[in-house]
């Protein structure tokens, strides 16, 4: 890990907790971000990608019930084909086609190793065929960062680092870079 003092995008982030994630993934882990509503999860998942995605071949992707969608979305962002050559009877080739749900899965997984981070804003909407896959993303190396109110305490999550959030009223001050202070519980 290195000492290097990270700045989140957005002021209301924690310094110290943002830096804690990028070390942690530096180093190997998959983590659970968790949080209440308005601890900044979405904000936290954004800014995270923007500091890592140097360093790593990263996809953010939230799944809103298209697992078709959710995949070529990731697929896109780490440069993943999402199509295959088509051929007619003679084999001669004939165009591309769209590759299955399927096989853009194993796809992204061939094309995915230490190198690769997946960062999914609302773990909550993962489906159980979603989690199954990043055990086995996870397994070929892959970092993966899930975002969630609480751990759903299944499956991928039971082997992921938790690191926890706090309300941005409970951080005892801003960064003056920022423009603005945050109270402390007692107003001020």
């Amino acid at each position: 890990m290195s000492g290097k003092t990270y700045k989140p995008n957005n002021c209301s982030l924690e310094p110290e907790t943002f830096s804690k994630v990028c070390n942690a993934v530096r180093a190997g882990n998959s983590i659970l971000v968790l949080g209440e509503a308005g601890t900044g999860k979405s904000d936290f998942a954004f800014s995270l990608h923007s500091e890592l995605s140097g360093e790593f071949q990263s996809a953010i992707a939230t799944y809103k019930g298209s697992l078709k969608k959710f995949f070529i979305a990731i697929a896109m962002q780490l440069d993943v084909p999402t199509t295959e050559a088509q051929f007619n009877k003679n084999g001669e080739p004939t165009g591309e086609k769209d590759l299955t749900v399927d096989a853009l899965k194993q796809e992204i997984l061939d094309n995915s190793g230490e190198d690769t981070l997946l960062i999914l804003p609302e773990a909550k909407r993962l489906t159980t065929s979603i989690r199954y896959w990043l055990e086995d993303m996870i397994s070929a190396g892959a970092r993966v960062v899930c975002f969630a109110v609480a751990n759903p305490g299944r499956d991928i999550y039971l082997d992921m680092l938790e690191i926890e959030l706090s309300l941005p009223s409970a951080l005892p001050s801003a960064d003056p870079l920022c423009g603005s202070h945050h109270s402390g519980s007692d107003g001020s």
